[in-house]
């Protein structure tokens, strides 16, 4: 019997077992680096809430950024880990990411009609 490849996978099932991975490696990884600042969970929470808050915006957008769900999704591995330290640092660089992708879409808003070859009266632009 012949397997056929399916490219409609369950990107749930995906979704799990990436967090999972990324949960074991953060664990095996050994937590908190030793001297730095102790992090408390509600920190982490809500550092990991404003980050999931600007990739939504960017989302609704059309603008999210892969690397910024990957950051998302290392940062919620770290919080079932209890890695407070962790959580923070990837939920800082998801919120980079979308902050930078909240600016991309804004500089696209206008940005295409340079672009078009129509003027906003339907009439071919010239040429440069």
């Amino acid at each position: 019997m012949e397997r056929t490849y399916n490219k409609k996978m369950n990107t749930t099932g995906k979704k799990v077992a990436t967090t999972i991975a990324i949960a074991f490696v953060l664990f095996a990884a050994g937590g908190a680096q030793s001297g730095a600042p102790s992090t408390t969970e509600q920190d982490a929470a809500a550092a990991l809430h404003e980050a999931r808050s600007a990739y939504q915006t960017s989302d609704q957008l059309g603008f999210a950024w892969r690397p910024a769900k990957l950051a998302l999704a290392a940062a919620e591995a770290a919080l079932v880990v209890g890695d407070y330290a962790q959580v923070l640092e990837h939920a800082a660089q998801a919120r980079r990411l979308a902050d930078a992708s909240i600016a991309q879409a804004e500089r696209e808003a206008s940005a295409w009609q340079g672009r078009a070859p129509f003027d906003t009266n339907h009439q071919p632009r010239a040429l440069k």
